[in-house]
């Protein structure tokens, strides 16, 4: 074997080498923290709920949608930078200042820490069981796992303050409308009272209703007058008891006529067109009263639903300490640097085999 070709195999060697060497004697140990929870929905009977009466019965693996609301506030830049200022993470992983490709850089910019942090801190759906994994890793155990607790009670407070920002907003609108329709009651029954203050009768009917029963009695009167005078005229066309009863008739007639005037006519202190009034009124109250027992089970309705569709944080496995280090996968990467290597240099020298057979 010449020299040229020994000093070429030499370098390739080194080079498949490097990142071994890098490996091996420059790159810190990482460590993981892994933790399963769950986000359920309970489910309530809906004739049940309907009638103000829950009954929780089952829970439901969250959907996809609100396993990426979790996912999404977990790779917020609110709770990395939260985390970032609670551990110190800048100070941690900027520390190995030798391990230049696997640390933090030190000027790094805020959109380059949040890229590395959500490298570092990240949650994934399994598609089979629906529980959603949490990964953390750093330079420390300890710090992995105490960043993974911290995590977990954040996406705790999050799913309840979720659970009390959904249930506020679908109550506050059956809320407005019992108030609505409270308030309309008020305002009726006030002019239910004023017109009663007004006209001084409470009840229209029932004065109407005596109204009719004394005329009733007048021309019954009336009428027996009337044959005890037709009666005299014939067995004593000359007593003077005529005039007396024939005066009695024409008091009972203008009685009659006096009493069925106040009943009915345009004006609007007549019976009728007070009882009229008092009706529309009475209409109006009752149709408020219905508006607000449908508001008050539109109410109980949404109380229900509110609590049925509640998320419910559970954890399946806590994070814990590990003892080894998970990262990097020294073997794995260095043979397949290795092999990247010797690709890369096979097709450059194809490459450059081609170019000198063709010229």
């Amino acid at each position: 074997m010449t020299l040229s070709r020994k000093l070429k195999t030499i370098s390739i060697l080194i080079l498949c080498l490097l990142p071994a060497l890098y490996l091996w004697l420059i790159a810190e140990d990482r460590f993981q923290s892994v933790s399963h929870f769950s986000v359920t929905v309970e489910e309530s009977n809906n004739a049940e709920a309907s009638a103000g009466l829950l009954s929780l019965v089952a829970g439901t693996p969250s959907t996809a949608s609100e396993s990426q609301i979790i996912i999404g506030f977990i790779n917020s830049s609110d709770i990395l930078f939260e985390l970032e200022e609670e551990f110190d993470l800048v100070g941690h992983y900027t520390e190995p200042a030798m391990d230049v490709i696997f640390r933090l850089q030190r000027d790094a910019t805020k959109k380059e820490r949040i890229d590395y942090y959500r490298d570092n801190i990240s949650a994934r759906v399994d598609a089979h069981s629906g529980l959603i994994y949490l990964t953390v890793e750093s330079f420390s155990p300890e710090l992995s796992e105490a960043m993974s607790h911290y995590v977990l009670s954040k996406t705790e407070d999050f799913i309840n303050e979720l659970n009390k920002d959904v249930a506020n907003k679908r109550l506050s609108f059956a809320q407005a409308e019992l108030k609505r329709a409270q308030n309309v009651i008020k305002q009726n029954e006030a002019a239910l009272l004023a017109f009663q203050n007004q006209s001084k009768i409470i009840q229209p009917q029932a004065i109407i209703q005596a109204q009719l029963e004394a005329i009733q009695t007048l021309r019954l009167q009336k009428i027996n007058k009337e044959i005890e005078l037709t009666t005299l005229e014939a067995s004593s066309p000359n007593s003077p008891t005529k005039r007396s009863l024939q005066t009695a008739i024409n008091h009972l007639g203008y009685e009659i006529s006096k009493q069925e005037a106040a009943l009915s006519g345009e004006d609007g202190q007549k019976l009728n067109q007070l009882l009229a009034q008092y009706k529309e009124l009475e209409l109006d109250l009752e149709l408020s009263l219905n508006l607000r027992k449908g508001a008050e089970l539109i109410l109980e309705k949404t109380r229900a639903e509110a609590i049925a569709t509640s998320r419910f944080f559970s954890v399946i496995q806590n994070p814990y300490l590990t003892d080894d280090y998970t990262h990097p996968r020294r073997w794995y990467l260095s043979i397949t640097a290795a092999l990247v290597i010797l690709l890369v240099l096979f097709i450059v020298r194809s490459l450059i085999a081609s170019v000198f057979d063709r010229v």
